[in-house]
């Protein structure tokens, strides 16, 4: 065996800022509030929230060709790391509607919530690509996810939602590919995944205190991490060097599948998100190209001379 190669070190970071102010109808209006037991007297809601996203990562691939045993191997191993960090808060201000159905304050603004999150994803994957014989390979490979999510309250209306949630799985692959010839393969593969459940996921899970997204981030309920479970078949091909074509077949089984779930009653963009148990995933995918005509190559434009 020897290293074919190693990829660089390689890192990321993005930042995006976002400030929404929009005006809602106050679905209780002339309703008695369960906290305060006054009758909600403000027919609408001028609301605000502000959040601030910072996301960073870096992976590394190192690459192993050679034989083993008497086949050809191609051995890939690495690590990566997906980190993100965000600040939001939210504020409501009392408001009338106007002849125009404009808003008009009736109040100062109030916070509702203040939170910061952080989310750290590490993984650690490996593959061992096997050339069985000149028309059949086997791919083995794993991957390792360990997710972190940490949730703390800043403002002190809700310390119930500060939580650490921890998410961790090996998830194995295996698929088989036959490529009788240049102008074909076919092949088949088995893969599971795992996906950890957002910060606005897990501070929207609870029925009997629905939210709005933006989510209002309150104390709720823990979710599952969730995993899939694939089984795809297919094909694909060329025939000339104008036409290709692909074709298969996939079935994808989640375990702790997570939907959102609307709470019904008079507001419709209110709900919860919710484990919900086995859900399938299924379908064909056709796809093919035709390229009739060569590339047209144009002559090179000359800058503009002129002999005097």
């Amino acid at each position: 065996m020897r290293c074919r190669g190693a990829s660089p070190f390689a890192d990321r970071y993005r930042r995006f800022r976002n400030l929404n102010v929009r005006s809602n109808a106050n679905i209780g209006f002339g309703q008695v509030d369960p906290d305060t037991g006054a009758i909600a007297t403000n027919e609408a809601t001028n609301d605000r929230s502000s959040s601030d996203s910072k996301s960073w990562g870096a992976g590394m691939q190192l690459t192993v060709i050679g034989e083993l045993a008497g086949h050809r191997h191609r051995f890939i191993f690495g690590v990566a790391n997906d980190s993100g960090q965000t600040a939001f808060s939210q504020e409501t201000q009392p408001a009338a509607f106007t002849a125009d159905r404009d808003t008009l304050a009736s109040g100062d603004f109030a916070p509702i919530s203040a939170v910061e999150s952080s989310n750290r994803y590490d993984g650690t994957f490996v593959t061992d690509t096997i050339a069985i014989d000149e028309l059949w390979t086997l791919t083995l490979s794993g991957r390792y996810n360990r997710a972190r999510v940490r949730i703390e309250d800043r403002g002190g209306q809700n310390p119930g939602l500060s939580g650490d949630h921890v998410f961790a799985r090996l998830s194995p692959a295996l698929g088989v590919n036959f490529n009788p010839s240049a102008g074909f393969t076919a092949y088949a593969s088995l893969n599971e995944g795992m996906r950890a459940p957002s910060p606005v996921e897990l501070t929207c899970a609870d029925a009997s205190a629905p939210c709005k997204l933006p989510n209002v981030f309150l104390a709720d309920p823990p979710l599952k991490k969730v995993v899939s479970h694939t089984i795809e078949a297919g094909a694909r091909g060329k025939s000339g060097g104008a036409t290709s074509w692909s074709a298969a077949v996939y079935r994808t089984d989640i375990d702790d599948d997570i939907q959102f779930i609307s709470s019904g009653g008079s507001s419709v963009n209110t709900g919860f998100f919710q484990n919900v148990g086995r859900t399938r995933r299924n379908g064909v995918e056709l796809g093919g190209q035709h390229a009739p005509w060569e590339r047209v190559a144009y002559p090179a434009l000359q800058p503009y001379r002129r002999d005097v």
